[in-house]
């Protein structure tokens, strides 16, 4: 029996409002009945053949509300900083941006901040602005960084510690959109908690939010296909290195690396944040460790190795199999 568009219009709702619901804890059971119409269902039926798809479901949807992430801390938790009230302030130097684009730069900075409270417990000391400042003219951006940090530090957009300032320039404003704003926006609200970070961390969550957007309050979080297929190769060909080498790999390891190396590196610290925030589990893990990183010397030999051993249930040659096995399931 074919069902009728009512039917496949009802069940194909029902099975986008599961989907989007995105609850990481919830079961979604898939089973056909006799007249061959298939039905979702978030509750087991006895005597009916059914396929639990939870899991299948919750690594296609790559949608996450700003559901909160409980704590597994017995200290509640308190923010003197709303997200909606955050101060935000975009400056532009012989460069104009239009009204609505200023909005979707603040909604959107206002979620990625708001995802830093939600999923990580994130509580800044005090509340503090976030600086934006766009140049139209290159000769200006240069001479921005010299006079405020004594050198030239890049020729691409950037988060300034010093000055704790977002500059970019507004010709790459323009071509590398608004990723390239909210990648250095993560950066900003990092700061706000703590002065240094680890690079794996700090870099993979600013590439993870960089390919982010807000729609109807849920923070959509896309994957990089082509970073996809060059992580999945290197895992084909057997050069993908074990989680816990990467992370030993020290930031002055980082910086001093080859270009193409460097830009390898970014794009695997990318997979293991976005394989961090694929459930709540794991949500709670990178908080514990972001967490530590705040109250230990992670930077010593060995000491982000053992955070992340300590935190991720099973320890990290479990988080090193965990993450293969998602890396191959992406697309």
């Amino acid at each position: 029996m074919i069902p009728s568009p009512f039917i496949i219009i009802k069940y194909a709702t029902l099975l986008t409002f599961l989907i989007f619901s995105h609850v990481a804890s919830a079961k979604i059971y898939k089973w056909i009945d006799e007249d061959g119409n298939t039905h979702y269902g978030q509750q087991p039926i006895s005597g009916v053949g059914q396929k639990d798809i939870s899991q299948k479901i919750q690594q296609s949807s790559e949608t996450v509300k700003f559901n909160r992430v409980e704590s597994t801390s017995k200290t509640p938790r308190k923010s003197n900083i709303d997200s909606q009230h955050l101060l935000i302030n975009i400056k532009t130097i012989k460069y104009d941006i239009d009204s609505q684009t200023r909005k979707k730069i603040k909604r959107q900075i206002r979620a990625i901040h708001r995802s830093f409270m939600d999923w990580f417990d994130w509580n800044p000391p005090k509340s503090q602005k976030i600086r934006i400042k766009i140049f139209g003219k290159y000769k200006d951006f240069e001479n921005y960084q010299i006079q405020h940090n004594g050198r030239f530090s890049t020729h691409r957009s950037h988060y300034n510690g010093k000055t704790r300032e977002i500059l970019m320039h507004g010709t790459e404003f323009k071509d590398a959109t608004l990723g390239v704003l909210f990648h250095e926006a993560s950066h900003a609200i990092i700061h706000m908690g703590v002065n240094h970070s680890p690079k794996w961390i700090n870099e993979g969550l600013a590439e993870v939010f960089e390919l982010s957007e807000v729609h109807r309050g849920v923070l959509k979080i896309s994957n990089n296909k082509e970073w996809v297929e060059r992580i999945k190769h290197k895992l084909r060909e057997g050069s993908l290195l074990k989680f816990k080498e990467y992370i030993n790999i020290t930031t002055n390891s980082w910086h001093n690396s080859s270009r193409r190396e460097e830009r390898a590196y970014y794009y695997i610290a990318w997979s293991m944040m976005k394989f961090l925030l694929s459930n709540e589990n794991r949500r709670i893990a990178l908080k514990n460790i972001i967490h530590d990183t705040r109250r230990t010397a992670w930077w010593k030999n060995g000491e982000l190795e053992k955070i992340f051993n300590t935190k991720y249930p099973g320890g990290i040659n479990k988080l090193n199999r965990d993450w293969r096995k998602w890396i191959i399931k992406q697309r």
